[in-house]
């Protein structure tokens, strides 16, 4: 596997609500927690998950104009002239960054440079100057959508010539809810009625490309309320007071199963191991 001086992690699916924000904080928070020096974004003003839960805040509680993404979250647009914090970012030098893409947000990538509906070219020949390597985090659900979300990204990328090896997959599926795989039948594959094999291509194509899958991991419906009302990211709230024993008990178990997901094939991809 190709060795690169900075990893661009962007958490992405063209289909909205299907976790993208929960998994990326849950990522910068556990790498983070581990000593990681991680730079954060939030690409999605819109929502601003990300930069209410982890930006910095001033002395009364509001958040800082002023944000250090290695300390708290940039914000930006990526459906705006805002959007060229994504490869402007690599002059900071840092390892590794992450950017929250908002739902549906291929296609403001494509303006950055104007490449066509189906080219991400532009984009990457133009990390690739800066031996930066592109990780999508593609988040799944059930529905069939988020499946066909990674499949238009693989069209995309297959199409890149020797630039493909700056460009790495991992499927990340959305337990929520306490899925199982029998959930995600479009992505592992099934038998339908008539005995007629469907789904399942998407994923082989991912794996044959180098690309990996994890779990996010679910949490229960309640406790995370309580969180996002808090605006902390997982590892304080499972600290904090204010919080039940249960609930404490229950973002903890969350950090811990979200830690085990990152296994040494998911920390290569993302540049975190040799």
């Amino acid at each position: 596997m190709s060795v690169f001086t900075n990893h661009l992690i962007l958490t992405t699916s063209e289909k909205g609500g299907s976790g993208k924000s929960t998994a990326a904080i849950a990522l910068v928070d556990a790498l983070r927690f581990e000593g990681i020096p991680l730079a954060a974004y939030d690409g999605n003003v819109d929502v601003s998950s990300l930069y209410e839960t982890l930006g910095t805040r001033d002395a009364t509680g509001q958040l800082s104009d002023a944000q250090d993404p290695l300390m708290g979250a940039f914000p930006y647009s990526v459906r705006d002239e805002s959007r060229t914090v994504l490869v402007d970012c690599l002059r900071q030098g840092y390892a590794h960054m992450v950017h929250d893409i908002a739902g549906g947000g291929l296609t403001d990538m494509q303006r950055l440079f104007g490449d066509k509906p189906d080219s991400l070219y532009q984009f990457v020949r133009s990390i690739a100057r800066f031996d930066t390597c592109a990780v999508f985090v593609h988040l799944l659900t059930p529905d069939i959508s988020t499946v066909a979300s990674v499949a238009k990204y693989l069209d995309i990328t297959e199409n890149l010539g020797d630039l493909g090896h700056h460009v790495r997959h991992i499927a990340m599926l959305n337990l929520q809810g306490n899925r199982s795989e029998a959930h995600f039948p479009h992505w592992y594959g099934y038998t339908d009625a008539t005995g007629e094999e469907k789904g399942g291509k998407t994923r082989a194509r991912l794996l044959a490309a180098g690309g990996a899958e994890m779990n996010l991991p679910a949490i229960d419906e309640r406790t995370m309320a309580l969180l996002k009302a808090q605006k902390v990211p997982f590892t304080v709230g499972a600290n904090m007071p204010e919080m039940s024993i249960t609930d404490q008990s229950r973002l903890y178990n969350f950090t811990e199963d979200f830690s085990k997901e990152l296994t040494h094939e998911i920390r290569q991809i993302l540049g975190l191991a040799q």
